[in-house]
């Protein structure tokens, strides 16, 4: 299986989610839109992951392949082309399925828990689901559930903390990716964001935090596996 991933900073890498690629022997091609905005062709992947970034959605004259990312994503859906949307991506993928993104009531950084839907609908797609994980967070938009998604989590900050959208689009507005790398080159590169309030943790308590490792893997298998299983296999290129 081929997977493309796009990068928007360079502080944002895909730690967790690349050794599960690694493990499983897929093929993986990275694109830093920081450095060069071409992406990849819709036949070139098999699965898209989309990570997350210190900018906005709506930053497209500031960030003009953010309009192509977008015209990506509804292409994934039309080729039924599995998505995964994290932070930045999962925001992306609202907007590119009609959904308006704006500031949260909250900015949001830190562990936080987030609370996972056990309805028939999230169990026919996630029998495994914990009902509840804490998971690392570093947003301060969000968006409202797109129409005909599936609400997967939500939170007492943010109503909309993961939902599958066609049933291939799945978006994740926190990072389970997480690795000790990752946290430390977040705090490097946006520390600044760290200032006081409610839902903003400080640095200590974010490394600190890495205790919750091992339960966040599981859950990213979780999603993971459901994504690979979405890959239609094609002849000539990319099926398992």
């Amino acid at each position: 299986m081929k997977i493309a991933a796009l990068l928007h900073v360079s502080f944002e890498k895909l730690g967790l989610i690349e050794d599960w690629i690694l493990t499983k022997g897929y093929s993986l091609t990275e694109y830093h839109l920081y450095n060069d905005p071409r992406l990849p062709l819709i036949h070139e992947f098999d699965m898209l992951i989309i990570m997350g970034g210190s900018m906005s959605v709506n930053d497209e004259e500031r960030f003009p392949w953010l309009t192509s990312e977008k015209e990506l994503i509804k292409r994934c859906r039309e080729f039924e082309k599995p998505v995964l949307g994290i932070c930045l991506g999962a925001q992306l993928i609202a907007s590119a399925l009609g959904n308006s993104v704006f500031p949260g009531k909250h900015t949001e950084i830190g562990w936080f828990p987030v609370e996972f839907s056990q309805g028939e609908e999230v169990r026919k797609h996630f029998p495994a689901l914990p009902v509840k994980t804490t998971v690392f967070h570093w947003h301060g938009d969000t968006f409202d559930l797109p129409g005909g998604a599936v609400l997967l989590g939500s939170s007492a900050v943010t109503p909309v903390q993961a939902y599958l959208a066609y049933g291939k689009l799945l978006a994740l507005q926190f990072h389970l990716e997480i690795k000790p790398e990752n946290i430390s080159l977040m705090i490097n590169h946006a520390g600044g964001e760290l200032v006081s309030s409610p839902y903003i943790q400080d640095a200590n308590i974010l490394s600190a935090g890495l205790t919750n490792l091992s339960e966040n893997k599981v859950l990213l298998e979780i999603f993971l596996s459901y994504l690979e299983n979405q890959v239609k296999p094609v002849s000539g290129y990319g099926s398992h």
